[in-house]
């Protein structure tokens, strides 16, 4: 029985911060805690993607001041889209790809609430932005001789930021309220659905890469031709154990997310819906392709990522077993280190052989990102995405398990990684990939501590982890 509360006049006097709750009570957190910054944060995403399209608009950043390859660069500039003889000088695919380029600036200037209250003052601003932010970035490439400045693309970019801020604007007008604060606040209060989209984008990212859309219909029937539509045919053609980890496993998670996510809306069923909604997106996804040169579908991707998604949505409630339970954060742990081990050892193929380690190691890469210096934007992007990721997942799960120094750690295993790599055949040893892999670790410590201090979640160390129905 708990003890009767001191009286007012012998209660201690409260003179430092309140201590930690304690043992067996929720921590609740205040309204100020739950509340989402959108604002801040679409502002912050606004500044963060236009650092994106100026790296991918101006990499490699061969500039020159030589005033000959200025105005060969002038010559070139695309300043009007048709020639005299009325033949189109642009293309579809480009035209469609810059419009959807300009779109998210139109979108989180009204989000972010830039340019005040009223939309029409917002939306004025986004294009006004957008115009001089285009216009900038093509008269940069004016100055990169392997880029080609064009007034269309900055058209193009316009219109798309007008479209996606007047469309912002209407759906906070339909809502009555700022529906980017309802979106993040959904996602914010509930977890399985902010892993489920980010699932379903790993996914998407691994399906399109290299995001070469094309409107062309001859390339769409080349894809189709070329689809693999024999069922478990991959297993014979390439290294089956990257279905059971790319597809098969992120499956297994997403299933597991989705059902966590339906389970207030459908109770039980909430497996079939999970499993449903996980085939319908990974079906969609290999249809996806035919709109990008070089992928075609794969029957077997929807195959492995319907079965992990099965197995996963069956399987969550299990995490309720005591002992489960009880190590969940220690194995979390344990997933996040296998699959930086996978991704960087991927196929496995080493030789143990002293005089192949030393020949492979005067092939190091001790240059911070050297490697990405040459190849194309995209790529080295992508690279760096999965190296930063798989690190923010060991340190979110570091942080988890009441874990400090996940920078330290994410490093150490980097390094040791990429040392292993010097008995490998298809890898060359980085020193990029061991910084990256410690500096997402890093993050992903850093966001979760975040996240817990505005939730009030996590309170003394402990993994928590979302009830199921």
């Amino acid at each position: 029985m708990p003890d009767p509360p001191a009286s007012p006049a012998r209660r201690p006097r409260e003179t430092g911060p309140p201590g930690p709750p304690r043992p067996g009570r929720a921590a609740t957190p205040t309204r100020a805690a739950r509340e989402v910054p959108v604002h801040l944060l679409a502002r912050w995403a606004l500044v963060a993607y236009c650092a994106f399209v100026v790296y991918g608009s101006l990499f490699p950043f061969d500039f020159t001041a030589a005033p000959e390859a200025i105005q060969r660069s002038r010559d070139r500039a695309l300043l009007l889209p048709f020639d005299a003889s009325g033949r189109r000088l642009f293309s579809i695919p480009d035209v469609v790809s810059n419009v959807l380029l300009g779109a998210p600036v139109g979108l989180l200037v009204v989000v972010g609430g830039l340019g005040g209250r009223h939309a029409v003052a917002r939306i004025a601003l986004a294009v006004i932005l957008d115009a001089g932010f285009a216009a900038a970035v093509e008269v940069a490439q004016l100055l990169t001789p392997s880029r080609t400045a064009s007034t269309l693309d900055v058209a193009a970019q316009v219109v798309g930021a007008a479209g996606a801020a007047v469309a912002a604007a209407l759906a906070q007008a339909v809502l009555r309220r700022p529906w980017g604060v309802t979106l993040a606040r959904g996602v914010w209060d509930r977890p399985p659905v902010a892993i489920a989209l980010g699932l379903a984008a790993l996914l998407a990212a691994d399906a399109f890469y290299p995001f070469a859309i094309t409107l062309d219909v001859s390339t769409a029937m080349d894809n189709l031709r070329a689809a693999r539509l024999r069922p478990l045919g991959s297993l014979a053609r390439g290294f089956w154990p990257d279905l059971l980890v790319e597809k098969a496993a992120v499956g297994a998670a997403l299933g597991a997310a989705c059902r966590l996510a339906l389970a207030p809306w459908l109770g039980r069923a909430a497996v079939i819906g999970a499993w449903a909604l996980c085939v319908a997106l990974a079906g969609a996804l290999e249809v996806g392709k035919l709109g990008f040169v070089g992928r075609s579908p794969n029957v077997d991707n929807a195959l492995f990522v319907g079965a992990g998604a099965l197995a996963g949505a069956v399987a969550i409630p299990w995490r309720e077993h005591p002992a489960l339970r009880a190590r969940a954060a220690g194995l979390l742990v344990l997933v996040a280190a296998a699959a930086l081990v996978y991704q960087e050892l991927t196929p496995f193929d080493f030789t143990w052989s002293t005089h192949w380690a030393r020949a492979k190691s005067a092939r190091i890469e001790w240059l911070p990102f050297g490697s990405y210096y040459g190849a194309e934007a995209h790529s080295a992007l992508f690279d760096l995405g999965k190296k930063l990721g798989l690190g923010a997942f060991l340190g979110a799960s570091m942080r988890a398990a009441g874990r400090r120094g996940a920078c330290g750690w994410g490093l150490a295993l980097g390094v040791a990684l990429e040392a292993l790599q010097l008995f490998q055949r298809s890898h060359i040893p980085a020193l990029t990939d061991a910084l990256s892999i410690g500096a997402g670790a890093g993050l992903g410590a850093w966001a979760l501590s975040r996240y817990r201090a505005r939730t009030g979640a996590g309170q003394g160390g402990a993994v928590q982890i979302p009830d199921a129905v």
